[in-house]
This record gives C-alpha cells, sequence and structure tokens, in this order.
C-alpha cells in the first residue's frame, strides 16, 4: 500500500484525537482492533463508506483493475454523501440517488437504508438497553449488518461497494 492512514481515509484520521494517533503504532492499532475504538465523533454517511472500505482494505487489498463503470460512477457519489445541513434527508437521498442510474442507483439505497437502518439500532440500544453512545460500535454494527445484507443477496450493495474499494 505505502500510503499514510489521514491520506487513505482522512474522514475517519480526523475523528482520532491527536493525543491517540500521535502515540499509537501501525501494530498496536491492528492488535484487537483498538483503532475502532480510537474513532471518537460525530458519523457521517461518508465515515461509514470510508470506514467499510477501510475495513475491507485490512482484510485484503483488492486487485488492481476492478471494477470499470460501476467505480467511476460510485467515486462520483463520495463527496456529496454527506448532506448539508439546510437539506433535510429525504430531499437529500433523492437528490444524490437523481445522480446515478441502474445498479449504482440500487446499491446506492442500499447504502443510505443501511446507514439510517444503523443508526436507528443504535440508538435503540442506547435507549433502550442502556449502552453508551459509540461511533465505533456503531460502525462495527454496519460492517457487519452489511457482510449480512450482501450474504442475503444485496447483489448492488455489494458491487458498489466492491467498486470503491
Amino acid at each position: 500500500m505505502g500510503q499514510r492512514l489521514q491520506d487513505l481515509v482522512p474522514l475517519i484520521y480526523s475523528l482520532v484525537p491527536k493525543r491517540i494517533s500521535n502515540k499509537r503504532t501501525v501494530q498496536e492499532a491492528l492488535m484487537d482492533l483498538r483503532w475502532v475504538h480510537d474513532i471518537h465523533g460525530v458519523a457521517s454517511m461518508a465515515v461509514i463508506a470510508e470506514f467499510i472500505s477501510l475495513c475491507d482494505l485490512l482484510a485484503c487489498y483488492p486487485p488492481a483493475g476492478r471494477g470499470g463503470r460501476a467505480k467511476v460512477e460510485a467515486v462520483k457519489l463520495w463527496p456529496i454523501l454527506s448532506p448539508p445541513d439546510d437539506v433535510n434527508f429525504e430531499e437529500w437521498w433523492s437528490k444524490v440517488a437523481n445522480r446515478v442510474s441502474g445498479d449504482t442507483r440500487k446499491g446506492l439505497n442500499s447504502i443510505i437504508i443501511l446507514g439510517a437502518w444503523t443508526i436507528w439500532r443504535h440508538r435503540n440500544e442506547c435507549v433502550f438497553n442502556g449502552k453508551s453512545p459509540s461511533v465505533a460500535a456503531a460502525l462495527i454494527m454496519a460492517g457487519n449488518e452489511r457482510d449480512m445484507w450482501g450474504l442475503a443477496g444485496a447483489r448492488a450493495l455489494v458491487a458498489l461497494l466492491a467498486a470503491v474499494s
């Protein structure tokens, strides 16, 4: 790979306190997935997407040349995945989904639903089961849920995430 984490995943890196990122080695961060617990702050859809890509990267670096047209369309989406403050969720979702078509749109819709579902489930864990809010826990939940959706047949989701890995 040969790249710095702040270049690979700038959004996630910005959510790790400097006192941790300046002291922790890569080897320490990878032990028992400690790096996941280093993440603090608000997780936007773009952060969740970056987290999923990083998890994929750590598990197995994808071969060169994968993705084709789907990769080009998917890369255009990431800069607009974080909604502005003056747009409600439904307007934002419609605007983003209208920028792509076909399987890319299906995959994008799955990512958005997965993100909303994850946030809802994590909120319920906090409200009803007394868990503490945790970006790391929500991101892990999103990754696990994404894997289950893939196994259940969410082909467009799997293809879109593979295209941006």
